[in-house]
């Protein structure tokens, strides 16, 4: 089987009857590619920055086809989730840092009492 029947028959998805699940498409591929490019070299670097910033733009694409177009409703429903992270995603990303918290760092355990338990320090 070549290569190109494979990409038509993943595009088409499985089941054939109600695609749940299908190969990612070009703008979702983008995502992927940029996203695992972020995390290569230093975090707040120019290539992090560049692939964060792409991941969204994918991303986006990838979702508004799936809310416009989409096989199905279920299809679609995932379109509309990805919408509502991406526009999630870009609200956070242009909101001033709250009560001192760095967007771009991760929470550990020296975050302070707000995110501790009665049993410790979450991990």
């Amino acid at each position: 089987m070549k290569v190109a029947e494979l990409w038509r028959r993943g595009q088409a998805g499985w089941p054939r009857r109600f695609p749940l699940v299908q190969l990612p498409n070009p703008p979702l591929l983008l995502a992927l590619a940029a996203r695992a490019a972020s995390g290569v070299g230093e975090v707040d670097g120019a290539l992090a920055a560049a692939g964060r910033s792409l991941f969204v733009l994918g991303l986006g694409v990838w979702a508004w086809e799936e809310l416009a177009a989409g096989a199905n409703w279920f299809r679609r429903l995932l379109g509309l989730a990805g919408v509502t992270w991406v526009v999630r995603l870009a609200l956070w990303a242009t909101a001033p840092a709250a009560a001192g918290v760095d967007h771009g760092t991760v929470l550990g355990p020296e975050a302070g009492p707000e995110m501790s338990d009665p049993r410790g320090t979450l991990p």
